[in-house]
């Protein structure tokens, strides 16, 4: 993957090997029961929790056993009755709650039901097309035709004259490692199909393998391929027929996500430890908090 001068190809070659071991992992014979998604649950107790990892261990040795599609079933009956009980129990908290406090009954009674999308979806495009090319830095020569780097060299700024070389510096191992631990589980995957769970639980095999894509880069420029992202609207309130009450979220990439990610911490430590950040700043800094402005 080194030896690759093409940042496309290398950023392409990493993603075909993470889809085949994904692909891999998901053609071994494993158990699947309904845990899966009720592990999280709060009636998913102790009990349960144990039953299934008997039902895992013992179908893993004997897959096809007929012991071992009984315990399957009798895990379902369990994780049912489980449910059940909880919902019973939920109920009887909630009659009592109606009587003795009526409003905060209602605030948990009542669900946040989610809000369609009724705008048409040509007319969504169109606003996204115009938000991104009023966003689109395509003037970035001054009218006098001085370039970006000739303002920004021009300011009095301390960091206009600071040394800027340790942001050009290769991206370590112990970087990509901080920022893989930040990463969190059961989020949306982009395009590509690959979500953060496939690469924390590929633990440090990857650690190489990302350092040489994102140092090439930091060397050769961005790749294409990650400029591909899902947009989805969010009605934010309002009338759901005009644009303007609707807000874009973005899905991108899971490798741009990390590499943005090890950025991000770089300029901000960079930032921190040159004092350049404002003084009033609390918000999206380590150790700070609103109340440290009053």
């Amino acid at each position: 993957m080194s030896d690759i001068d093409n940042v496309d190809m290398v950023v392409q070659l990493l993603h075909d090997c993470i889809c085949n071991a994904i692909a891999a992992v998901q053609c071994c014979p494993a158990v699947r029961t309904s845990t899966t998604q009720h592990h999280r649950q709060p009636w998913f107790d102790t009990e349960c929790r144990n039953k299934h990892k008997e039902v895992s261990a013992y179908a893993k040795l004997q897959p096809d056993n007929y012991l071992a599609c009984e315990w399957k079933k009798q895990l379902k009956q369990l994780l049912r009755r489980k449910k059940r009980m909880y919902k019973k129990l939920q109920g009887q908290q909630l009659c009592a709650l109606a009587k003795t406090d009526p409003a905060n009954f209602w605030r948990k009674y009542s669900k946040n039901k989610e809000r369609s999308i009724v705008i048409n979806k040509a007319n969504l495009v169109a606003g996204f097309q115009k938000l991104l090319e009023g966003q689109c830095p395509s003037n970035t020569t001054g009218a006098q035709g001085s370039s970006t780097d000739q303002v920004v060299s021009s300011l009095s700024h301390p960091f206009a004259s600071d040394d800027c070389s340790t942001l050009n510096c290769d991206i370590t191992l112990d970087e990509i490692a901080q920022v893989m631990r930040r990463l969190k589980r059961n989020k949306s995957a982009g395009l590509d199909g690959i979500k953060t769970e496939f690469l924390l639980d590929a633990g440090n095999m990857l650690h190489v393998p990302l350092q040489i894509v994102f140092n090439k880069l930091l060397q050769q420029g961005y790749s294409t391929g990650l400029f591909t992202g899902v947009t989805h609207a969010l009605h934010k309130g309002g009338d759901a027929l005009q644009f303007d009450n609707y807000r874009g979220i973005i899905v991108g990439h899971v490798l741009a996500k990390v590499f943005a990610m090890i950025l991000e911490a770089q300029l901000s430590s960079w930032a921190e430890e040159r004092g350049l950040r404002a003084r009033g700043q609390a918000g999206f800094r380590k150790d700070f908090c609103t109340t440290d402005n009053l």
